[in-house]
């Protein structure tokens, strides 16, 4: 019991360190991506601050498994260069009795891991696009004033003559999010349109015409009776992106957005259509990361023992190439079975490969086979010289 206490809280302090360290560089870019809807509400703290609480599920249920490697690594390191896994050996304790509290700060890792990717991402993933609507509406509302030049989210300019609570009257639209196809719109009226539903700011515009740069730099015009002109922000291309990461039409969710009762419920309703490789493929992946957490712990507990006969500086670098190749291995995986490519054996096949890896290096440290090996040679050197 002793041990496990002064294990664990070797090992809990460097965990939480990598993991808010590691945090706090994705939310960085987090809040880079987020500052057009920012921008919109005048830098105000609340946004930012709500921001930050709903992007946190998702950030920490993919830092904390890397941490808590970095965590092991660090605090069984230091117990090797304080030269107590050395009295621990010579007390007759052998050094497999560190697996119980690292597998014990592991599993605590793991139960926290399955909260995030099954109840609290989906939740975080889901409050986050509300609140980006929230911000658009807002933004709407307050900013689209008549007789000035609207910015809105740095990618189109609207000019209103004349505002008259919901009608606008001659409304010019400069679009420049795309420069080699800028297009100028200009209508007669135009009124606001909230879609809650799809989670939408539409701008019905009457009697109009579009002018635009078309092949060859030709300058076009396109009249019409009626134009529903969306003033959502610029979006990414997501096209090349697994279908977990795109927008869905109407109310439907995307895969991240579902926690654990409504993914199952997709893969039965779903069943024998493609949606059910993508429903499948999101559900053993989450399975995956949760057990990322103890194969992690498992593959550095021997990376971090230290032998000063043979010290090896290069150990943590060696551990996070073996990381890179996971996730490599994990991506190209969930990719295949997401297409009905494979089954869900490859996703796991990652994690079976890091455990075997983990395991190996620790019977090469517990059981000394450099040394054992080096005694053969010996042994056959003297043999054949006599």
């Amino acid at each position: 019991m002793i041990l496990y206490r002064y294990c664990a809280k070797e090992l809990v302090f460097p965990l939480l360190l990598s993991s808010g360290v590691l945090s706090a560089i994705m939310l960085m870019d987090q809040v880079y991506k987020f500052m057009p809807f920012l921008q919109a509400t005048g830098l105000e703290p609340g946004p930012l601050v709500w921001m930050v609480v709903y992007s946190l599920p998702t950030i920490l249920m993919l830092t904390t498994p890397i941490a808590l490697m970095v965590g092991v690594y660090v605090g069984i390191n230091r117990l090797s260069q304080d030269y107590e896994v050395i009295a621990m050996r010579a007390a007759g304790v052998s050094i497999g009795s560190l697996f119980g509290p690292v597998l014990a700060v592991a599993g605590v890792s793991a139960l926290l891991v399955a909260w995030l990717v099954f109840w609290a991402g989906p939740w975080g993933t889901r409050s986050l696009e509300q609140l980006k609507y929230d911000i658009l509406k807002k933004q709407t509302k307050i900013q689209l004033v008549s007789s000035r030049i609207n910015n809105i989210f740095g990618s189109k300019s609207i000019y209103v003559f004349e505002k008259e609570e919901e009608l606008l009257k001659g409304v010019f639209i400069a679009d420049w999010d795309d420069p080699e196809e800028s297009s100028l719109v200009e209508a007669e009226q135009g009124r606001i349109l909230f879609d809650e539903t799809r989670r939408r700011v539409i701008l019905i515009l009457y009697q109009g015409r579009i002018h635009q740069l078309g092949e060859n730099r030709q300058h076009q015009i396109l009249d019409f009776a009626q134009l529903d002109y969306d003033l959502a922000p610029p979006r990414q291309d997501n096209g090349r992106l697994p279908s977990r990461y795109r927008e869905k039409n109407g109310p439907e969710l995307n895969d991240m957005q579902m926690n654990i009762g409504q993914l199952l419920g997709g893969i039965e309703a779903s069943a024998g259509t493609r949606d059910q490789f993508e429903y499948r493929d999101e559900l053993h992946g989450r399975i995956a990361t949760v057990l990322s957490c103890l194969v992690f712990g498992i593959f550095a507990l021997p990376m971090g023992i230290f032998d000063p006969r043979n010290p090896k500086t290069m150990r943590f670098v060696y551990m996070l190439v073996m990381v890179v190749l996971y996730y490599s291995l994990y991506a190209q995986a969930r990719a295949m079975m997401a297409s009905g490519r494979g089954s869900a054996l490859m996703i796991y096949f990652p994690l079976l490969l890091a455990v075997g890896i983990g395991l190996a290096n620790f019977f090469k440290i517990n059981y000394d086979f450099d040394s054992f090996r080096q005694w053969i040679s010996t042994r056959i050197k003297n043999k054949s010289s006599s």
